[in-house]
């Protein structure tokens, strides 16, 4: 847990929230808001115009309880792990790696 005079040096080093957004300046360095009970964060507090691009984004979803969607262009384990075992089982089929291998 960090000191109070740490998080009393980064809020002083931190800009003001804006006005207009539910916005607020966390201790763990973040910008965050909460809703339902549930802290979302938003960004560090060294960028507050991503926050301010990040929230009108994910309110929609935060607000009706729903899991806040990732990036569309944003890589997934489950793509990397379908890439990979594509990869592997194409160098099986042309020989380059065993069969007993693609089988472990």
């Amino acid at each position: 847990m960090r000191s109070r005079f740490y998080r009393a040096r980064l809020a002083s080093q931190a800009c003001q929230a804006p006005p207009r957004l539910p916005l607020f300046l966390h201790a763990t360095g973040r910008w965050a808001n909460k809703i339902g009970g549930k802290l979302h964060s938003l960004g560090p507090w060294s960028d507050p115009d991503a926050a301010l691009r990040k929230y009108p984004e994910q309110k929609n979803d935060v607000h009706a309880g729903r899991k806040v969607r990732a990036d569309a262009g944003a890589l997934t384990v489950k793509d990397m792990a379908n890439a990979f075992l594509k990869h592997k089982s194409e160098r099986a089929r042309s020989g380059e790696l065993a069969l007993r291998k693609w089988q472990e």
